[in-house]
């Protein structure tokens, strides 16, 4: 790890903490079964069970050690993931999902649908997911498409061992996470690599982000892809604004560390980009207006290192 690296982490690991974690634990191990109560006694077997329980603030659900392969399911769209929460938190106790604790767990969604989230058919808010490995990421593999307070916590996101399928469609909008108007979310300790490296294009960066207010994305680590962290606002999606891109290592992206880009007559602003260290990224940041009458203004750029 490089100086610059351990310092970010340093710091932002003793200035943010979890939310006290206050309800009732739930278990999913290889061993389980989905019609099981979900106790450490009676796991259920597969990550995506979540969607169809009723859980309640400061719920936590335990993955055992394994690799979890993600079957598409009846609700798996491109706007909603497979693994996902129906129900919120509160400002108070997320709920979450995590590995028990000294366990390693992985998810192959084997190329398909987005694999953890949330869903744009069930507005909830406050969900959070830590430390799980996705490997074989399809298109997307990780979506919050709806409420807000949600938190992406230590995941690391690949398309090894297998590459990617789609990668080599340019109609397709290959995002290893997208933030779809979701607001005051935070991103942070995420490793994502070897990503779309097929593609030469700004859409296939490893986070997309539309029309978000208020979110943070920090210590994040990007290599080998097209893109690191990019910002769109269209009418569908609404515009950025106030959103924080901070202490994140970008290296080796084809296009640029990072983007605020604008159309359809709309303005992001209010956006900050410091303390990020760039390494051969192409621009490290561009701001880009896509049509006239569109702009980004009063973003905040300062303290970023460039190599």
């Amino acid at each position: 790890m490089t100086r610059a690296l351990a310092f970010m982490v340093l710091l932002l690991g003793a200035g943010v903490a979890a939310s006290p974690a206050l309800g009732a634990s739930y278990y999913i191990s290889t061993a389980g079964a989905d019609a099981n109560p979900g106790t450490e006694a009676q796991p259920w077997r597969n990550p995506w069970a979540i969607a169809t329980k009723t859980f309640s603030p400061g719920d936590t659900v335990y993955v055992k050690s394994g690799t979890y392969t993600i079957s598409t399911q009846s609700w798996s769209v491109f706007n909603c993931p497979t693994v996902h929460f129906r129900q919120s938190g509160n400002s108070s106790n997320d709920i979450a999902m995590r590995p028990y604790p000294g366990h390693a767990v992985v998810f192959d969604p084997n190329g398909g649908q987005p694999t953890l989230g949330s869903c744009d058919d069930f507005s909830v808010s406050y969900t959070a997911f830590y430390d799980i490995k996705i490997i074989n990421g399809g298109g997307r593999a990780v979506t919050l498409s709806s409420g807000n307070h949600h938190r992406l916590d230590g995941l690391e996101i690949t398309h090894l061992p297998n590459g990617c399928s789609p990668c080599g469609d340019e109609t397709v909008n290959i995002n290893a996470v997208r933030v779809d108007s979701s607001h005051d979310c935070l991103v942070r300790n995420l490793y994502i690599h070897d990503w779309a490296t097929v593609r030469n294009d700004g859409n296939a960066a490893a986070i997309q982000v539309y029309g978000a207010q208020r979110c943070v994305f920090e210590n994040n680590r990007i290599e080998n892809a097209p893109g690191g962290i990019t910002f769109k606002a269209t009418v569908a999606t609404g515009t950025n604004h106030d959103n924080i891109v901070r202490y994140n290592f970008l290296k080796d992206l084809s296009v640029e560390g990072a983007r605020f880009s604008s159309s359809d007559n709309l303005t992001n602003s209010g956006n900050q980009f410091h303390h990020n260290i760039c390494v051969n990224t192409g621009n490290c940041l561009d701001q880009k207006n896509d049509a006239a009458g569109t702009f980004n203004n009063d973003t905040r750029v300062y303290n970023n290192t460039v190599y």
